[in-house]
């Protein structure tokens, strides 16, 4: 099953510039683009593509592997009746305490409308409770109830074997050299991403 991207190429040949903007699979944007004008060098067409479909590639990968990850993490937290967002929320809780909305947020790189829900289904659970400030009233502080630290600490631990069988079994395919490689351009994509 081919994958589809929407391409957007500009190519200058003699002053003139070609503009191919197309939903296509990899093998038919080739050949959209060299049959939109013969006059073009071929090798020009063969090297802008090639480096278009290289890039495509590589991000293709690494979305395939983060959707990958991901839906393995969804199964294996629906197992345990939570979402990866309150998993998410109850490990900041465990980590750092009581929380704001706000501060909630901030940590789970969210709006702060999807923290509202999060931490509803949180109390409608039983897992956290809201307490007014002493200090402000203004001020709602989010924290873990018994039940929530519990179940924090049971899904870490749980978390723990699955977390080292992937890196047995997916990061134990590269070398030490190859990982290091990967520890420092993946932040520079995602740096990359951010400022988009």
């Amino acid at each position: 099953m081919p994958r589809y991207r929407f391409f957007y190429l500009t190519i200058l040949e003699n002053e003139s510039i070609l503009s191919v903007n197309c939903l296509l699979d990899k093998v038919s944007f080739k050949r959209k683009v060299r049959a939109m004008d013969k006059s073009i060098n071929e090798s020009l067409v063969q090297e802008e593509t090639m480096g278009i479909i290289d890039a495509m590639g590589v991000l293709d990968l690494i979305t395939d592997i983060a959707g990958m990850w991901d839906k393995k993490m969804k199964d294996w937290l629906r197992e345990h009746n939570i979402t990866h967002s309150q998993f998410n929320a109850l490990v900041v809780f465990k980590e750092k305490g009581s929380q704001t909305p706000g501060e909630l947020s901030k940590l789970l790189s969210c709006t702060p409308c999807n923290v509202t829900g999060i931490v509803d289904r949180l109390e409608q659970s039983g897992l956290v409770t809201r307490e007014r400030s002493e200090q402000d009233r203004r001020v709602v502080n989010v924290l873990l109830t018994e039940k929530g630290r519990t179940l924090a600490s049971d899904l870490e631990k749980a978390a723990l074997p699955e977390l080292m069988r992937l890196n047995t079994g997916v990061l134990g395919r590269l070398d030490a050299g190859e990982i290091k490689m990967l520890h420092d351009i993946l932040p520079k994509l995602l740096g990359g991403i951010s400022e988009f």
